[in-house]
């Protein structure tokens, strides 16, 4: 896609945040990465992440949430039997994941959509989770966390995963962020790819 339609396709869009996210997810996923979708909520990451990365690749996706797991199971229908769902918290990371082995991890923090406001990703846990996934990427390997803070307690942990992450080794890491200038409430894409 030529830069001029990127643009005014993040422009026209009442989500830009997922635009750009997802163009980045196109670029870096080749068949036969490994993918961590932390949040996977209603599935439409995973589902884009699976059709990069299979035949050969590995999804996994988990949410504390059951009906978090069947919206997602439902939007990837056939496609997803191959993908390793689990029920658990982000901020416990419910798998063995060798060190240096993922492409892509995904985190989409707040609430379910469509679903109850009131259950949403705390600061801490999430904080946790995501320093512990920085070991987990490969080199190249890239973060993308997502942030809302319209929701009580959304601008507190969008504050802190902010801080973490500028505070992330230069020389190691490259973070990113995009977010709306004039909407100070909606939602903020953060981009932090492994250097070396």
């Amino acid at each position: 896609m030529a830069l001029k339609d990127s643009l005014k396709s993040v422009f026209d869009s009442f989500s830009p945040h997922i635009k750009v996210a997802h163009e980045i997810f196109r670029e870096h996923l080749n068949p036969g990465d490994h993918v961590f979708d932390a949040t996977c909520g209603n599935g439409n990451d995973t589902l884009l992440a699976a059709s990069l990365v299979f035949p050969n690749g590995k999804v996994m996706a988990c949410d504390l949430q059951e009906e978090a797991l069947q919206k997602s199971k439902t939007l990837l229908g056939p496609l997803s039997q191959l993908i390793d769902w689990r029920l658990g918290s982000h901020a416990e990371i419910p798998y063995e994941i060798p060190n240096r082995t993922l492409a892509l991890a995904i985190y989409n923090l707040g609430y379910l959509p469509g679903g109850n406001k009131t259950f949403t990703t705390q600061k801490e846990s999430t904080i946790e989770s995501l320093s512990i996934v920085l070991e987990k990427l490969k080199v190249g390997g890239i973060l993308s966390v997502t942030t809302y803070s319209a929701h009580p307690g959304g601008e507190k942990e969008e504050r802190a995963v902010e801080t973490f992450l500028a505070s992330l080794e230069r020389k190691k890491f490259g973070v990113i962020s995009f977010s709306w200038s004039n909407r100070p409430t909606a939602p903020k894409l953060f981009l932090v790819k492994l250097l070396a």
